[in-house]
Formats: C-alpha cells, sequence, structure tokens
C-alpha cells in the first residue's frame, strides 16, 4: 500500500527535456549567426593601425582588444549559462543589455 522512497525521488523528478528538431534553413541561419563571432573579431584587425594612432596608444595594446573580445566571447558563456539555466534566458538577457545601457545613459561623455 505505502509507496516506497525510491517510488516517491522518481514522481518528483523533472520532465525530460523536449527535443527541439530543425529545418535545414534553421540550421544554416544558426551556423551563420554562430559564425559572426569569427567575422567580427576579423573585421576588427584592419583596423588596427588607425586604433594605435586615434588613441595614441602602442600596437600591442590595440591588438589586445581582438583577444580580449574572443576571450569574453569563450568565457562569458561559463557566467551566462548557469545564470540562464537558473533565473531563465529572458530575465538573464534583460540584465546584461541593462548595465550597458545604464553605464551609457550615465556617462559625462556621452555622445548621444
Amino acid at each position: 500500500m505505502g509507496t516506497s522512497v525510491k517510488q516517491k525521488k522518481i514522481a518528483t523528478a523533472m520532465p525530460p527535456a523536449k527535443t527541439i528538431t530543425l529545418s535545414r534553413a534553421q540550421t544554416a541561419i544558426v551556423t551563420l549567426l554562430v559564425s559572426f563571432v569569427v567575422v567580427l573579431a576579423l573585421a576588427i584587425a584592419p583596423a588596427v593601425p588607425a586604433m594605435t594612432h586615434w588613441f595614441n596608444i602602442s600596437k600591442e595594446s590595440s591588438q589586445l582588444i581582438i583577444s580580449v573580445y574572443l576571450f569574453g566571447f569563450a568565457f562569458g558563456h561559463l557566467i551566462y549559462a548557469p545564470l540562464a539555466n537558473r533565473y531563465g534566458r529572458r530575465p538573464v538577457i534583460l540584465c546584461c543589455l541593462a548595465f550597458p545601457t545604464a553605464k551609457r545613459s550615465t556617462s559625462s561623455q556621452s555622445t548621444c
């Protein structure tokens, strides 16, 4: 008549995740969006000499921009993924977008 402890654990377990199947067009779009990361990093590279001159910094410092961009993209997922799993994607994205927006609006050098 009574249920065992093992059966109670199974009954309260989370439902299995849904499997998502993508069409060929959707797969192509996702692949294209993911490839933008590399393209954007390479798009900055021709501007390195101009940045060096404009900001009056060393060549090594201006090349660091590309490294920091790729580092942030690679390791940002280690911070974003657990937060998105805990609180959901939408609230985390809104918080991530709110910080630079608030920073820019309170900046004394804002050019908007």
